[in-house]
């Protein structure tokens, strides 16, 4: 709508200033008529500057409106790209969450899987194998409490002396008690994993993709800013529970240990200290071995799954693998064509530029050129105009000079004739002078003309002359206008090009990533694969050896079993609640194996999402080339309505030129006006002093008068006392009469 009203503006001013500049060409028509010479010589300097004005305006106002249209553009581009991005980070943020959330829940399926199978392996009562393994495990807790035992002790009598140096080794084994203790009572496991399933069962709910796809953007944040928040609240609560619990037991430990006598104990226990570490160490290793023997004679099924799957993935792998160099290959000859093109282009710009700036030089050339032949053409027709008055002046002296010769021969003949006559009319030496010098005039004018027609020809041949170059420049113009035209649209064709092997390029590397992504997935699942089997394998060699260590251990700690025998209900007690645990745990895995085919089918549907956006960015890409079309059409329109102002320009600067110059003798009238109104303000302020002047002296005249009236009234009285005496004397009543009447026609007067 702007630029509507502007153009509506421009050309009310165009159609103002052309009924304007009508007239004004009219009268400079009729001036130039008078003196043409003078007004061009005079109007070629002014008219080139307004000629170097003019284009330096367009070339400025075509840099800013491009360069607002750049930028435009480019903030566009920059806004859906920051948009974009911001999509893609967010997703890969919800993408981690849902990761992480799901291989947690993975891990804690699988402790629990393992779990169970211990306790099926437990649950064997014929196994002799079993049973020791059961009993070495008693004697293994029954040391390690021996051993917290003596490090709480140790811990007490060192904090009570205030040895800085064993306090954190007490901190810590005092940490490791209370949590062995916690998670020893079968209580405190039950409600961690009750409080754990139901945290996590929650989130599976919350967190389904369906409903967090149809969601809109700020309630996704609202939702994840919430679930951040309520982690660490519950977070928060867990520690402050955990260290609640940890300063409760250290206090009991604290008030349970006897602060006399420490350094004796110690003494004491100096040697059990040292011993109980080594055989725990050793008892581990056994009860590792031992407890994982079963699970892997018994999962020789699961064994060959495993290598089943690891010759499929080695098999997909290499497929990949195949595919990646491929894929790799394919973006060095794209990247190869990429810099080949760049190159083109960068000499291509290079030529374009060069090109442009002999277009310009051409264009300035061909303006210099036409101004040259415009400023020739009239100086020529200015010439040719004197050179035909001269020639009529020349034909009306010859045809003057033809008449005297005709005259002259006239009179000599008659003179010849009668020589007498001639001397009886008067005819003398003088008057032979003058038609002598008559004839004289005659071959001078004669030879002029000559002249001045030899020179109207070589006139007329330099202006063919003139004319042929003039032509041969605009061919050379429409030549190169030609070539400029074919380098534009080959130039277009390879941005063209350009623009759709960046696409393919784009594609392809995506497309490359994506396979990278994957092949870095299969690697790691085939890296823990390899490390699974890895594991069993040296796991099952150990476990020979170890079983055969085992039975010697066996027999050497058959004293300590008899004494540690009365412990070994607890255990009992306690490992039929971690049955019931396994149990749960197995139930736990199937749900997982669901929740593993729902991760795939989301995975599928998230593929879809990205097949999706890239059809939307193919989308935009064609908006962007729409929008560049438009560009460069706006851009000829403003080229065109450039050139059209820049006419219009000129004419109005012509005229206003024109209009100057018409002005000057209004402004030297304007300036004698103004003299003129000083001279005659000044007069008149003289004219009015002198009325103020003369209005004080009529003041001052009345005043006399009135004066001389009263004097003349008293007179009068007193003459009129005398009237029957004056009666007498006719000449003095006349006069009295006429004082009367004057007085009283001064007091008939209003008085002011």
């Amino acid at each position: 709508m702007e630029n509507s009203g502007v153009f509506e503006d421009t050309m009310i001013s165009d159609v103002i200033v052309e009924s304007f500049n009508d007239e004004s060409m009219q009268f400079d028509i009729s001036k130039a008529s008078e003196n043409p010479g003078d007004d061009l010589l005079e109007g070629l300097d002014s008219y080139l500057e307004d000629i170097d004005d003019r284009l330096t305006v367009s070339r400025m106002v075509n840099d800013s409106v491009t360069k607002g249209i750049v930028n435009a553009v480019n903030e566009e581009a920059k806004q859906t790209l920051c948009e974009w991005k911001q999509e893609q980070e967010f997703r890969e943020e919800f993408e981690t969450l849902v990761i992480q959330n799901t291989l947690k829940n993975l891990q804690n399926q699988f402790e629990t899987k393992l779990q169970e199978e211990r306790s099926l392996i437990h649950r064997n009562p014929g196994n002799k194998q079993l049973m020791k393994t059961n009993e070495l495990l008693s004697l293994r807790e029954e040391l390690d409490v021996i051993s917290r035992s003596l490090s709480s002790y140790e811990s007490g009598s060192l904090f009570s002396h205030g040895l800085l140096e064993g306090g954190e080794e007490s901190k810590k084994k005092d940490r490791l008690y209370k949590k062995v203790q916690n998670l020893g009572t079968p209580s405190s496991i039950t409600e961690r994993n009750g409080k754990h399933e139901e945290a996590n069962r929650s989130r599976l709910e919350i967190m389904d993709p369906v409903l967090l796809k149809n969601m809109p953007k700020e309630e996704l944040i609202k939702f994840c800013k919430t679930e951040m928040a309520n982690t660490k609240r519950n977070d928060e609560t867990i520690i402050q529970e955990i260290t609640e619990k940890y300063y409760t037991l250290r206090r009991e430990i604290l008030n349970s240990c006897d602060p006399s006598s420490p350094l004796r104990r110690e003494k004491e226990f100096d040697s059990l200290r040292k011993k109980i570490p080594e055989v725990i160490s050793k008892l581990d290793s056994i009860l590792v071995e031992s407890k994982r023997l079963p699970v892997a004679c018994d999962s020789t099924e699961y064994v060959d799954e495993l290598n089943n799957k690891l010759k499929t993935l080695l098999s997909e792998n290499c497929q990949l693998k195949d595919l990646l160099s491929n894929k790799k290959k394919e973006a060095k000859d794209l990247s190869s064509q990429v810099s080949d093109l760049v190159n083109k282009m960068s000499n291509h710009s290079l030529a374009e530029a060069n090109l442009l700036n002999q277009i310009r030089k051409l264009k300035s050339e061909i303006e210099d050129t036409r101004i040259e032949f415009s400023v020739r053409e009239e100086i020529h027709k200015c010439v040719i105009q004197d050179l035909n008055c001269r020639i009529k002046h020349a034909e009306d002296l010859l045809m003057e000079s033809i008449a005297m010769q005709d005259l002259s021969e006239i009179v000599l003949m008659e003179a010849a004739k009668d020589p007498k006559g001639t001397i009886e009319y008067g005819v003398e030496d003088s008057d032979m002078e003058s038609i002598i010098m008559q004839e004289i005039c005659a071959i001078i004018f004669r030879e002029a003309i000559k002249d001045a027609q030899l020179t109207v020809d070589l006139l007329k041949m330099e202006h063919e002359a003139e004319n042929e170059n003039r032509a041969s420049l605009e061919t050379l113009l429409l030549e190169s206008d030609k070539a400029l035209s074919i380098q534009s649209k080959e130039n277009e064709q390879l941005k063209q090009e350009l623009v759709l092997l960046s696409a393919s390029v784009e594609e392809k590397e995506k497309m490359a990533l994506e396979a990278k992504s994957r092949m870095m997935k299969e690697k790691e699942q085939f890296e823990q694969i390899c490390q699974e089997l890895n594991t069993l394998r040296d796991r099952v060699s150990r476990g020979d050896m170890l079983i055969s260590e085992s039975n010697k251990m066996s027999d050497q700690m058959k004293n300590q079993l008899e004494e540690t025998s009365h412990q070994i209900h607890l255990y009992e007690k306690q490992v039929s609640s971690l049955d019931q645990k396994l149990t749960l745990a197995v139930n736990d895995l199937k749900d997982a194996n669901e929740e593993r085919r729902q991760l795939r089918e989301n995975v599928k549907q998230k593929q879809n999402v990205i097949s999706s956006l890239e059809e939307r960015e193919t989308e935009q890409k064609k908006q962007t080339e729409s929008v560049l079309m438009t560009v460069q059409r706006f851009s000829k329109a403003l080229s065109d309505f450039e050139q059209r102002a820049s006419d219009k320009v000129e004419k109005n600067n012509l005229r206003l030129e024109n209009l100057h110059l018409h002005c000057r003798p209004l402004f030297h009238k304007s300036k004698s006006f103004k003299g003129l109104e000083l001279i005659y303000k000044q007069k008149l302020e003289r004219k009015k002093s002198d009325l103020r002047k003369a209005e004080e002296e009529v003041d001052l005249l009345g005043d006399e008068v009135d004066a001389l009236l009263g004097v003349l009234e008293k007179i009068y009285i007193a003459l009129d006392h005398y009237s029957p005496v004056l009666q007498h004397y006719p000449g003095i009543m006349e006069i009295l009469k006429l004082v009367k009447r004057e007085l009283s026609g001064d007091n008939s007067k209003p008085v002011y």
